[in-house]
């Protein structure tokens, strides 16, 4: 079971409201490769979002770092001509920054102040790319 939002779920209860599994989450072992990570084994954790249009065999996908963009905001524009989707990682709600502010989610950085966030950005074409990344994406989630 994964809790999410404050309730635990079931696999199935999970696919009766997103779909695809990838869309939640993941984990996955790695090993580092360069400096000090060098051969250092360990888990990076992963949440994401997809679109897939399995009959145009198209796909774009976002993974993330939920401990630094623990929020997604997806909308839709269902128009004549296009249909529109944008996927958003955030740091916060969509319901503005004083919505923010008030739940104590509002980020500020002091002059001269940066952060860091890492986000993989992909294309898939072809049924055996979106197969793949399915297929890649399942394995990562908890049973």
């Amino acid at each position: 079971m994964v809790t999410l939002w404050g309730r635990r779920w079931t696999r199935p209860e999970l696919l009766a409201r997103v779909g695809r599994l990838e869309q939640v989450a993941g984990i996955r072992l790695v090993e580092g490769g360069d400096g000090a990570e060098r051969g250092v084994r360990m888990l990076r954790c992963w949440s994401g979002a997809a679109v897939v249009n399995r009959a145009a065999g198209l796909g774009v996908f976002q993974r993330y770092d939920p401990a630094t963009l623990p929020r997604h905001i997806t909308w839709r524009q269902l128009g004549d001509v296009a249909y529109v989707v944008a996927m958003e990682p955030s740091t916060n709600r969509d319901a503005g920054r004083f919505d923010a502010r008030d739940r104590g989610e509002l980020i500020h950085l002091a002059p001269g102040e940066t952060r860091r966030y890492r986000m993989e950005i992909g294309g898939l074409v072809g049924a055996d790319a979106i197969e793949a990344f399915s297929r890649e994406a399942r394995a990562m989630v908890p049973a």
